[in-house]
């Protein structure tokens, strides 16, 4: 069993993903429903090898480092040892969500509120 990410984590991710044009995800695992929208569990932890390869499907001789496959994990782990923040999953009552994210924009913090 391989390293482990939250569901979370992996969107993450995706929204910093990808690093420019030319690249795709082959999943082994769905990430998303035929909509676009997430489907991993947000607190779940995910083992990365099932998350399949990234691949470059432009020019062979315009792939970074002449890499066409990177496993999906490997890329993950470089990604995340870059991060200077920590990804913070926390469940608060409904009544209570406005007065959190006041105080999080009062730090500066980027905040999404999850259904």
């Amino acid at each position: 069993m391989g390293a482990k990410a939250t569901g979370a984590e992996i969107q993450a991710f995706y929204e910093a993903w990808p690093p420019g044009d030319g690249w795709y995800h082959d999943d082994s695992i769905e990430t998303h429903n035929g909509e676009g929208g997430w489907i991993l569990e947000p607190t779940t932890k995910y083992d990365l090898d099932d998350l399949g390869t990234i691949n470059w499907q432009g020019d062979r001789k315009a792939a970074p480092d002449g890499e066409r496959t990177i496993n999906f994990g490997s890329w993950f782990k470089l990604w995340k040892k870059e991060q200077t923040t920590t990804l913070v999953v926390v469940t608060v009552p409904k009544d209570e969500v406005d007065a959190l994210l006041a105080y999080c924009k009062t730090q500066g913090w980027k905040t999404k509120v999850a259904s």
